[in-house]
């Protein structure tokens, strides 16, 4: 006689997000957006005068990058940054390339976030005593 030793576990439940904070990072999403599209178009609006050999605006704009996860104090925030396209860079001088300053390229977590944790991190260090200035010697028999 065989016996089933197997107990099934239950799944836990999905994280269920409440529906105003679903709309709150829908508005935060969305004011990026906004904000990533005027920085853009300001800093293409610096270069329309600058043509190529053929005339045409060396510096035009070149689709978007790939989504990326940004953590929120409203959670996880998809965005995806415009990119831009020089056509004929300079040998001289390289380049031009845009760098957005309200999304920089490296950024994964807002600043309330990093400050969040780094603040947790130092509570869930243990409480090491510190030594001032305090030297023991081994005081040997000549």
């Amino acid at each position: 006689m065989s016996k089933n030793n197997l107990i099934d576990l239950k799944k836990p439940e999905p994280f269920i997000d409440d529906p105003i904070t679903d709309i709150l990072r829908q508005g935060a999403r969305k004011l990026l957006t906004a904000a990533l599209e005027a920085e853009i178009e300001n800093f293409l609006e610096q270069y329309k005068d600058i043509a190529d050999k053929n005339g045409c605006q060396r510096i035009v704009r070149n689709g978007y990058l790939p989504e990326r996860e940004i953590q929120t104090g409203l959670g996880q925030i998809a965005v995806k940054a415009p990119r831009i396209q020089d056509r004929q860079p300079d040998p001289q001088q390289g380049r031009v390339r845009f760098t957005s300053a309200n999304l920089p390229p490296y950024l994964r977590r807002t600043k309330s976030i990093e400050t969040f944790l780094m603040r947790s991190s130092r509570h869930m260090k243990p409480n090491i005593p510190r030594q001032q200035n305090v030297c023991k010697r081994i005081v040997r028999p000549c």
